[in-house]
């Protein structure tokens, strides 16, 4: 492959150590003279290349290996090896059935028909939507319509059918409803299904004579819409088996498994929603332990439980919101159930808001939601319970004002006081504030409006004294402050007026002003204090004095006040305190002397008299009990006073009443009690003393009484203790204020209040009897009680029934009273009836006046069913014969038409099965009122078409046939290979040695040659192994390249590959016998210009074999001298 450029043969002539040479005109000219001769080559510019040869192989790739799917006979094999098999070709036949090419994602695996359900109806029913074949919703569930499109397709790949059934029937019989109608003599009628013509061997003619029963107008669905609306209205539990479930389940659309759990629940609720039927009756997720409940703004809660009604799979949260926060408030704001304790009640709490706002009685609602995004997806649809909530409230109109501040003088002074709402008002509250002589004290402002944002903030109000001429004192002014009843809201029109006393100073002569002349003090610290205020301006200054007459009882601070011409008219204050002693003295008064130090003032004050103020101090002290020797000493005669420690108890508990002496009795003292009231010692009490007793300096005595428990059920009894009076001279004790003291005692065993039931003593009775039912509460009464009922429902009082009582009476020691109420014959022909009797409240109940004498439990009503005697009669009508895949009909006829919309119930039997054979009956049928004719289609199905799984082999086609492993005719095992696909296109496999692998990489351009038919492509390099493997105890590297051109061949076939692994384009280059190697340095020798030889170091590149690249050295043009010939 490597040609050399023409060489150029020279003469050289040597001679005294020095050469000179000179080409000739001809590529190579020799000599023959006597001297030597040198070959040289011309330095060139080419492209060097490294080429190396790999082996390979031509492989196809194996895709996939089809199995047989289940046991049979190859009745035919369609394809041969290399085939290339596109999408609906047929493969081979098995048991005369084809196997069709499909694309999907995994093989078929089992027969397929009406009610499977799975992943492989859902490929089988995508593979016929695509090709155009309708099955309807494409979803898992294998349906009629599945059946339809399936049937289609086999049709146009020529499928035969399953093996012929034997002809089947269907029986529907008529059942009762006695509430609705009677049932004749023709109460059953049959319908034959046939196999489908083309189908059933035997005499085509017979075949051609079957008849089918003509078709009425009827609905074309499965189930009438009317019928499904009586499926899906009825009421339904957790976990409910049976065939109602299954109806239900068919009527959804869901695969019947005849189990109500939340699958079946969701689509229920789904279904009910979209045709805006009830919800009522589908069962809850999640319930509630009441409904409604009361609680109060004093704090009073209430509580209700929740739990779920069906075990979640993962967590589920409950949402627990107060449609009114201002209120109500709900704790816990949320509820989580687990899987473990899901059916463990959680309680929530509800709490009162106070809002001191007169909005009377308010109701709110809390809403029990699942917080969906939380929650199992099961409970994302259901429905949110809600708890109504009745807020009593305890707010009550008022207002208050404050004392004023200080007295007002004639010369112009003021003082304030302020006025505040006691709760929110619902509208504006306008106090008017007067002065009834203004000749002494005036007011500002004269309204002050409260708002519903204000109404909390205090205003205020300030008095101005007025100056007379008159010398007429210190005036007192009682100022008013009423409500505006026109402007006002209503609450507060009947509140009572208050009033602020003002005094007004009277500035005409000198003087000065007490705010108070009385204070109270103690001795455990307490203070009180009054204020004082000069009558007019004083031309100096006045001190005022404040002296305390005992400084053992009272001090007071501020010993002196000093009023100038500048604050004269400011009232100053004065704090006095009690003194703490030791002495069992009682309450002493001391008073303080108010006067003016003459020599530090006003003249024209000097001679004003002094006043005081008195002071109560209380004591502290007690007094420690009398000494033996002081007997006789004069006592006070105690007053005794007594107190229970409760208000009410239960039979069997103990109340202590604690009796008190004040003052502490120095000596013994026994003090004459009575006990009685409604209870009966011995039976309800056991006895007790008729006298306590007080020891010696000992204020306090107790007696306990323990009450009994009887088997009698009684009411509520009083247990009255009091303290006997002395009659005389020189009684032992006084009866204080509190002479006697009531405990209740209850019975434990009567309710506070008797919760009434009612129930029906029959479910049905006849007209001219009589409809009875009873009354029912769980404790006898311990008194009489009025019972107060009425009558409803679709009975008419005169016609059906005669008025009856307003009451009952549930007599004392009985639980349960009857209620009857007389029913009327009549000649009309009509529809049953129902008649209801409902408990009312107690109608004389007046809170706060007449008790409420029963509650009410939720089961309050109760129904009885008048049956009419005169009902309408059914019979059937139709049947015949029908072919598979077509209707059959039978008819209801009754022999008139019913008043109201009757359902009408239906058995079905025979050995043909529904869902199978012909779609599902639901049993039940609708005759409208009015409507004499009710049809019942009997739709067949056609069950001859069925799915194998060898009718479809999924792969990714179009794909090419390696190897067919089955002959015609031979018996497969399910599971056993049927043929294989491979890659349509030859890989191209290297196998390189370690050095090769070393200059291989992938990109690199390679040659491929193929040694039969002379074939050669080029390619690329795609794939390279890393790691080697070893056969032999060679080590061997595999890649794959990728051909430009197809290569005829068989697998297997050897190929080898040229690839260039290094490269130097445009390299100076020279032939390697030009270069000479010295010392590991290289060398050339050169001819010069002028004819000498040079020799001149080089630096050397790549070389090819022949040539070698001199990257430095020499330059294209110049000779190097290849060889020299001496001889």
């Amino acid at each position: 492959m490597k040609k050399h450029l023409p060489t150029l043969i020279v003469l050289a002539l040597v001679a005294a150590g020095a050469a000179y040479w000179q080409p000739w005109v001809d590529d190579t000219v020799v000599f023959d003279l006597e001297t030597d001769r040198a070959i040289a080559e011309v330095v060139s510019i080419r492209t060097l290349t490294e080429e190396i040869t790999v082996r390979g192989e031509l492989r196809r790739d194996e895709l996939q290996v089809i199995n047989s799917a289940v046991d049979g006979k190859i009745s035919d094999v369609l394809v041969e090896d290399g085939d290339t098999v596109q999408p609906g070709d047929v493969l081979f036949a098995l048991d005369g059935r084809r196997a069709v090419a499909v694309n999907g994602d995994f093989a078929f695996y089992r027969r397929l028909d009406v009610g499977s359900e799975g992943p492989d109806v859902l490929q089988l029913e995508t593979i016929l939507s695509a090709e155009g074949y309708d099955v309807g919703i494409v979803d898992d569930f294998y349906t009629e319509e599945t059946r339809s499109g399936l049937a289609s397709w086999q049709i146009d790949h020529d499928y035969g059918g399953a093996t012929p059934e034997v002809d089947e029937v269907v029986t529907i019989s008529l059942s009762g409803n006695s509430a609705g109608y009677d049932i004749g003599a023709r109460n059953t009628a049959t319908v034959e299904i046939r196999a489908a013509a083309g189908l059933v061997e035997g005499d085509p003619d017979e075949t051609a004579a079957t008849t089918t029963t003509a078709a009425p107008t009827v609905p074309t669905t499965t189930v009438a819409p009317l019928d499904q609306e009586v499926v899906l209205l009825a009421e339904f539990r957790w976990n409910e088996r049976g065939d109602r479930v299954r109806i239900l389940q068919e009527v959804l659309g869901l695969t019947a498994d005849g189990t109500y759990g939340p699958a079946t629940r969701a689509a229920h609720l789904a279904a009910n929603r979209s045709r805006g039927l009830s919800l009522e009756l589908i069962p809850s997720a999640f319930s509630l332990s009441s409904t409604s409940v009361v609680v109060t703004e004093a704090g009073a809660t209430a509580t209700f439980s929740v739990v779920l009604g069906i075990a979640p799979g993962t967590d589920v949260v409950l949402s627990v919101v107060s449609a009114d926060v201002g209120e109500v408030s709900a704790s816990p704001a949320t509820i989580t159930f687990t899987p473990t304790d899901w059916s463990t009640e959680q309680v929530v709490t509800l709490t009162g808001v106070d809002d001191r706002l007169l909005d009377g009685e308010q109701s709110a609602t809390v809403t029990v939601a699942v917080v969906d995004e939380s929650s199992d997806n099961v409970f994302d649809e259901a429905l949110d319970l809600m708890v109504s909530v009745t807020i009593t409230d305890d707010d009550a109109a008022g207002f208050s004002v404050s004392d004023a501040g200080a007295a007002v003088t004639e010369g112009g002074s003021a003082t304030a006081f302020t006025a505040v709402l006691d709760a929110q008002p619902t509208t504006d509250v306008v106090l008017s504030v007067s002065s009834p002589d203004t000749g002494e004290a005036t007011v500002m402002p004269a309204t002050l409006t409260f708002t519903t944002a204000n109404w909390s903030t205090a205003q205020s109000v300030t008095v101005t004294g007025v100056d007379d001429s008159d010398v007429d004192g210190n005036r007192v002014t009682a100022v008013v402050v009423s409500v505006d009843d026109a402007n006002s809201d209503d609450p507060f029109d009947s509140l009572r007026d208050r009033t602020v006393r003002i005094t007004t100073i009277d500035d005409e002569a000198a003087g000065f002003t007490l705010w108070t002349t009385a204070a109270t003090v103690g001795e455990d610290g307490t203070s009180d204090s009054f204020t004082v205020v000069l009558n007019r301006a004083p031309a100096s200054d006045v001190v005022i004095s404040i002296t305390s007459g005992d400084t053992g009882e009272a001090t007071v601070t501020s010993a002196t006040l000093t009023f100038t011409t500048d604050n004269w008219s400011t009232a100053q204050v004065v704090t006095v305190s009690g003194v703490d002693d030791t002495l069992v003295d009682g309450e002493q008064n001391t008073a303080l002397t108010v006067s003016v130090v003459g020599a530090g003032s006003d003249d024209a004050f000097d001679a004003l008299p002094d006043q005081s103020v008195t002071v109560a101090t209380a004591d502290d002290d007690v007094a420690a009990p009398a000494q033996d020797d002081v007997a006789g000493a004069a006592s006070t005669i105690p007053s005794i006073t007594v107190r229970a420690s409760t208000d009410e108890i239960s039979e069997g508990e103990q109340v202590t009443f604690t009796f008190t002496a004040q003052p502490v009795p120095e000596q013994d003292l026994i003090v004459d009690i009575s006990v009685g009231g409604e209870v009966t010692v011995e039976d309800d009490f056991n006895e007790v003393d008729d006298s306590i007793l007080f020891p010696a300096g000992v204020g306090i005595a107790e007696l306990v009484i323990t009450t009994l428990i009887d088997d009698d059920l009684e009411p509520d009894e009083d247990l009255d203790v009091g303290i006997s009076a002395l009659f005389g001279d020189n009684p032992r004790y006084n009866v204080g204020g509190r002479s006697e003291s009531t405990v209740t005692v209850t019975d434990p065993n009567v309710p506070d209040l008797p919760v009434l039931t009612l129930r029906a003593d029959a479910d049905s009775t006849e007209e001219g009897g009589s409809a009875d039912f009873t009354v029912e509460t769980p404790v006898e009464v311990v008194e009489d009680i009025d019972v107060y009922f009425v009558v409803s429902g679709t009975v008419t009082e005169g016609e059906d029934f005669g008025e009856p009582d307003e009451f009952v009476t549930l007599t004392t020691g009985n639980d349960s009273v009857a209620i009857s109420v007389t029913l009327r014959s009549d000649d009309l022909v009509e529809v049953d009836e129902l008649l209801t009797v409902t408990l009312v409240p107690d109608p004389n109940h007046l809170p706060g006046f007449v008790e409420q004498a029963y509650g009410l439990s939720w089961v309050v009503s109760a129904t009885i069913l008048l049956e009419s005697d005169d009902l309408p009669e059914l019979t059937l009508e139709g049947g015949g014969v029908v072919v598979e895949g077509e209707t059959g009909w039978v008819t209801i006829v009754a022999d008139q038409a019913p008043e109201v919309d009757t359902s009408v119930n239906y058995s079905i039997s025979g050995s043909a099965q529904q869902g199978v054979d012909f779609e599902v009956l639901t049993g039940t049928a609708l005759l409208r009122a009015g409507q004499t004719r009710l049809d019942i289609a009997i739709r067949t199905i056609d069950d001859d078409v069925i799915f194998e799984p060898a009718d479809m082999i999924v792969a990714d086609w179009p794909a090419r046939i390696g190897n067919v492993y089955v002959d015609e005719g031979e018996f497969v095992l399910q599971g056993s290979n049927v043929l294989n696909l491979t890659e349509p296109d030859f890989t191209i496999k290297i196998f390189a040695s370690p050095s090769e692998r070393a200059k291989l990489s992938v990109g690199q351009v390679v040659t491929v040659n193929l040694a039969a038919g002379d074939q050669e492509s080029p390619g690329v390099i795609t794939e390279l192994d890393d790691s080697a493997s070893t056969e032999g105890g060679s080590e061997t590297y595999e890649g794959v390249v990728e051909a430009v051109e197809d290569l005829v061949a068989v697998d297997g076939a050897v190929v080898t590959m040229d690839v260039v692994v290094e490269e130097a384009v445009d390299a100076v280059v020279v032939p390697i016998a030009a270069v000479l190697a010295d010392s590991g340095t290289n060398l050339v020798r050169i001819v010069t210009a002028d004819g000498q030889i040079e020799r001149r170091e080089i630096e050397t590149g790549m070389l090819d074999g022949a040539y070698v690249e001199i990257v430095s050295g020499v330059s294209p043009g110049e000779y190097v001298i290849l060889e020299i010939d001496r001889r």
